[in-house]
């Protein structure tokens, strides 16, 4: 069972009532946490990318993460950063995770 915090304030008359939390998250803060959480499902071994996309509403519309484009097998195409030809290399198979 998680423990509760319980938040009061003492009125001018004395009374105590129960007040809202104030240490929450700030809407930036939430989603760049979001985006630090999808970047751990990247399988790079040299970098992990998240991503989160957001509309005016402050509603997440979309989140990803940097690897291979749906139905390609990360078993099947490179993961290294340099190579005699480019093609070896992870760059020319984009990033479109975040859809």
């Amino acid at each position: 069972m998680c423990p509760t915090i319980d938040y009061y304030k003492v009125t001018s008359t004395g009374n105590i009532t129960q007040t809202k939390r104030q240490d929450f998250l700030e809407w930036p803060e939430y989603f760049m946490a979001v985006a630090f959480l999808s970047a751990q499902r990247s399988k790079d071994p040299n970098s992990q990318v998240g991503a989160c996309i957001v509309n005016q509403e402050n509603k997440i519309v979309g989140i990803g993460y940097n690897g291979m484009p749906n139905g390609c097998s990360d078993d099947l195409l490179p993961w290294s950063r340099t190579a005699d030809d480019q093609l070896d290399t992870k760059y020319p198979y984009g990033e479109s995770q975040a859809d």
